[in-house]
């Protein structure tokens, strides 16, 4: 069970703009359940039809830090674990990508687009 956000910035805010409804208030229990019993879970459906939304959603409600990141074609093994940093002086270095990041900070990661990423990754 998670505690209090310690990085509330990470909290997705849907309060303005979220249209409560009874399906997505249904979305959103039923991904309360599974997250319950389950350490992963995976949300499928049509472009646009708002699984980012419920996710985000389900972070607000629990007061959940979230971690987001896209994955493309290109995507690789070494760009979903780690980000590369270009210092002031042309330097590069490397962080924690959000995937890592959420599994050491206990926060829910999206990975959005799964499908269009490699099979290897």
């Amino acid at each position: 069970s998670r505690g209090p956000a310690s990085e509330p910035h990470l909290v997705p805010r849907v309060t303005s703009w979220y249209a409560v409804s009874a399906a997505s208030e249904s979305a959103v229990a039923e991904l309360a359940r599974q997250l319950s019993t389950e350490k992963f879970c995976c949300l499928l459906g049509g472009q646009g039809v708002g699984k980012n939304v419920v996710v985000d959603r389900l972070c607000y409600l629990l007061d959940a830090e979230r971690e987001y990141a896209q994955l493309h074609r290109d995507s690789t093994v070494v760009s979903v674990t780690s980000s590369p940093i270009v210092s002031a002086n042309g330097t590069v270095s490397f962080t924690d990508a959000p995937l890592v990041r959420a599994v050491l900070n206990d926060r829910i990661a999206v990975l959005d687009e799964v499908d269009k990423a490699p099979m290897a990754v």
